[in-house]
């Protein structure tokens, strides 16, 4: 499954589909509860699919369940931070070298960087009320692998 360019594509261009139903729907806003945040983490287990965007799925489900944007967009990523630290821990329990250590220091320090920056620009986006350019994006690399792959 995670060998296959056609599916990440076919899942590239779900995504983007999702992305814009996010975009269109008009929702009653309400509360985060505990059923809400359940489904959230429920597109985040979906997000282990090759071509599932993690923060776009559990923004976008966040949105379609009626969150404000910026409600779903710090839940998003509250949520992902025990994902980020797992990985990060199991990165570490592989061990290594002196040098890989300083490899894999350098490229913490490096992914935390362009990860806030990223954040910084993805929120901007969400809070704007439009993720069409990420919804193109995906579209397009999803297309890519469905005719390439």
């Amino acid at each position: 499954m995670f060998d296959s360019p056609k599916l990440a594509g076919g899942l590239l261009f779900f995504t983007a589909l999702l992305l814009l139903s996010a975009d269109r729907a008009k929702m009653e806003e309400r509360v985060l509860k505990s059923g809400t945040a359940f489904l959230i983490g429920l597109a985040q287990a979906a997000a282990v699919l090759p071509g599932i965007s993690r923060s776009g799925a559990t923004v976008t489900t966040g949105l379609l369940l009626g969150l404000e944007r910026d409600e779903a967009f710090r839940f998003s990523f509250l949520l992902g931070i025990p994902t980020f630290l797992g990985s990060a821990l199991f990165a570490l329990r592989e061990g290594g070298t002196a040098e890989s250590w300083a490899g894999l220091g350098l490229g913490a320090l490096t992914a935390c960087a362009f990860g806030f920056l990223s954040l910084a620009l993805f929120r901007r986006v969400v809070l704007r009320r439009s993720l069409w350019p990420f919804s193109l994006y995906c579209l397009l690399l999803g297309i890519a692998g469905l005719i390439w792959g």
